[in-house]
């Protein structure tokens, strides 16, 4: 069996998502049992406190195989970006994870545990654009320009009905250089299932959007091509993106001059 045994405490929703579907990718590919601990984002509530539900696995319809907690795993580190995993048996994975390399072989398996229970109907001749902000550390992860929105939403179709997400309404209306209906006061999972039934998305660079693009087949999604801000400049970032999304530029003047970077040490992807 293979697991993650750190589940709801290495990264926030999108990246316990990564970690989910990297081993079970990593684990079907080798013909290895699966299992996990009971998914809650502990993490949320031990570093950012608040009274959201923590309890992410009660949102989806079909459980998460358990963990075989009588076996000893043995820890193998995965490094960023995507690599050729040769695990054995019983191994406890430890990393991000954060390619769809990683699963896209067992890609109805992964939407099989990540159907929503309660189904929203499609959201028809939708956009949903995710702003992230609120908790972004500016020399880490800044948060995306108004230059990458303005030119991403030139790659869409007119007329569409545009639904904005965010953890910081104030900064996006900033931001924003078109007009879109605001999403506000739902639990987080909630949103991810709203972004799931959008048509097109403009994602932010953030995991959370990645999957609301990711679970929704989306026509055409807009990904920043700046994901990590100069104190993270040495991680490569091209396994990231899924199949034929559309990698946009993410700064303005401003970001130029506050450091923004591209990504120049590639992994080793032996």
């Amino acid at each position: 069996m293979m697991t993650f045994k750190k589940l709801g405490r290495h990264g926030r929703i999108g990246n316990q998502m990564f970690e989910i579907a990297g081993v079970i990718g990593i684990a079907t590919h080798h013909g290895y049992d699966f299992g996990f601990p009971y998914w809650q984002n502990y993490l949320q509530r031990e570093k950012f406190g608040g009274g959201e539900d923590i309890d992410i696995q009660a949102w989806f319809k079909h459980p998460l195989p358990k963990i075989d907690e009588s076996i000893a795993y043995a820890d193998i580190e995965v490094k960023w970006g995507f690599h050729k995993i040769f695990a054995q048996d019983n191994t406890n994975i430890c990393g991000y994870l954060q390619s769809e390399k990683y699963f896209l072989h067992c890609e109805d398996l992964i939407r099989h545990y990540f159907s929503f229970r309660n189904e929203t109907p499609v959201q028809k001749n939708t956009l949903a654009v995710h702003f992230r902000g609120g908790d972004f550390e500016g020399d880490y992860q800044p948060p995306c320009s108004g230059d990458y929105y303005n030119a991403a939403i030139e790659k869409m179709p007119e007329g569409l009905r545009i639904l904005l997400f965010t953890d910081d309404p104030i900064q996006a209306a900033r931001v924003m250089p078109f007009d879109y209906e605001l999403v506000q006061g739902n639990h987080s999972m909630r949103d991810m299932e709203m972004m799931s039934k959008c048509d097109h998305h403009i994602i932010a660079n953030s995991t959370f959007s990645w999957w609301g693009a990711w679970l929704a087949n989306s026509k055409i999604v807009v990904a920043p091509r700046r994901w990590f801000g100069p104190r993270k400049r040495g991680l490569e970032t091209k396994d990231i993106y899924a199949e034929n999304w559309v990698v946009t530029d993410n700064f303005d003047h401003h970001s130029r001059r506050s450091g923004w970077s591209t990504p120049v040490v590639s992994c080793n992807t032996d």
